[in-house]
């Protein structure tokens, strides 16, 4: 790896935008995102490509502010197969730049279902590495 660079596993949930530029903002937020709560994230799993203004909290769809939703892992994690939940609030529903960050608090097991039964953390996604300056 290059001196004064960290590099983060990013994983798609969602599928990769095939407009690159699109792609590289979306990694962007994500990793801002990740950095205000989860200062040693190894991976980040990108769970929404696009800004959405719900949530699902006690069992049902709730209003919120629109935001990405990630998970992340620091390398303990990686080995446990847990991971955390945070939001990247955006401006709005068009504009990625993050404006503030909310964990959900929980530290859960990979093959916890979401809302939809799916595993929230399922194998076999797309993965890139990306280098970012520290």
């Amino acid at each position: 790896m290059m001196p004064g660079y960290r590099s983060i596993k990013y994983v798609w949930k969602v599928p990769r935008p095939d407009n690159e530029e699109r792609a590289q903002i979306l990694i962007e937020a994500a990793f801002y995102t990740a950095m205000q709560t989860h200062l040693t994230a190894s991976v980040i799993l990108i769970r929404s490509d696009v800004p959405h203004p719900t949530t699902f909290q006690n069992g049902a769809y709730v209003k919120d502010n629109y935001h990405i939703t990630i998970s992340v892992k620091n390398p303990q994690q990686e080995e446990d197969g847990t991971h955390s939940t945070t939001h990247g609030y955006t401006k709005s529903k068009t504009d990625l730049e993050i404006v503030g960050v909310s964990p959900n608090g929980y530290i859960n097991r990979d093959d916890k279902l979401d809302n939809k039964g799916h595993p929230i953390w399922p194998a076999g996604l797309a993965e890139e590495q990306v280098l970012h300056p520290i």
